[in-house]
C-alpha cells in the first residue's frame, strides 16, 4: 500500500500474505491492527480540510424577523405575475422564486443536490396547490411566504444541508 505506517503494522502482526484465517482469528487480528492503527494516527495527527457551506436556516430566521424584507420578497413574487404566471398555483410561483433566488435568502439552489430538492418537496407538500395566485390578496401572499420560509427554516435547523464548495 501507499501507507508505510499501515505496512509496518501489518508486518508486525504478520498480517501479510495469503494465509487463510477463520472468522475468530480474522476478528482478533483485525482488532489488533485497528488498535495499532488508531494509536499511530493519534501520534501522527491527520488533518482533512473541506471547503463546505452549511445551510442551517439561520439566515432565514433573520429574514423572518424583518417584516420589510418579507414584504419585499412578496412584492418580487407579485412582480412575477406580470410575467404571465397568473394561472399557476401560489405554491408553484413561490417555489419557482425560491429555487431561482434562494441563495440570496440563505437557501441552496435546488440544482445543487437531491437533498435540497427533497427539502423543497417536503415543505411544499403541505401547501395548498390549488389556490391560484391571481385571486390572492397581498397580505395573504405575505403570510403564505412567511409560512413557507418558516417551514424551510425549521427543516434546515433540524437537518442542515452541506454543500461542497470545491465541486
Amino acid at each position: 500500500t501507499d501507507f508505510p505506517i499501515l505496512n509496518d503494522i501489518l508486518k508486525a502482526h504478520e498480517a501479510e500474505g495469503d494465509d487463510k484465517l477463520g472468522q475468530a482469528q480474522f476478528a482478533q487480528l483485525l482488532q489488533l491492527v485497528l488498535q495499532d492503527l488508531a494509536a499511530a494516527l493519534a501520534e501522527n495527527r491527520v488533518v482533512s480540510i473541506q471547503n463546505i457551506k452549511i445551510v442551517n436556516g439561520s439566515k432565514l430566521r433573520k429574514l423572518l424577523a424583518d417584516k420589510k424584507q418579507l414584504e419585499d420578497i412578496a412584492e418580487k413574487i407579485c412582480q412575477q405575475l406580470s410575467g404571465g404566471q397568473q394561472a399557476r398555483s401560489c405554491s408553484g410561483v413561490i417555489r419557482s422564486y425560491l429555487e431561482e433566488h434562494g441563495e440570496l435568502l440563505g437557501l441552496l439552489s435546488s440544482k445543487v443536490s437531491d437533498s435540497v430538492m427533497l427539502l423543497y418537496d417536503d415543505v411544499f407538500a403541505g401547501i395548498d396547490t390549488k389556490k391560484s395566485i391571481a385571486g390572492l390578496e397581498k397580505n395573504e401572499l405575505e403570510e403564505l411566504v412567511k409560512e413557507i420560509l418558516d417551514k424551510l427554516a425549521r427543516q434546515l435547523d433540524a437537518s442542515p444541508v452541506l454543500q461542497d464548495l470545491d465541486n
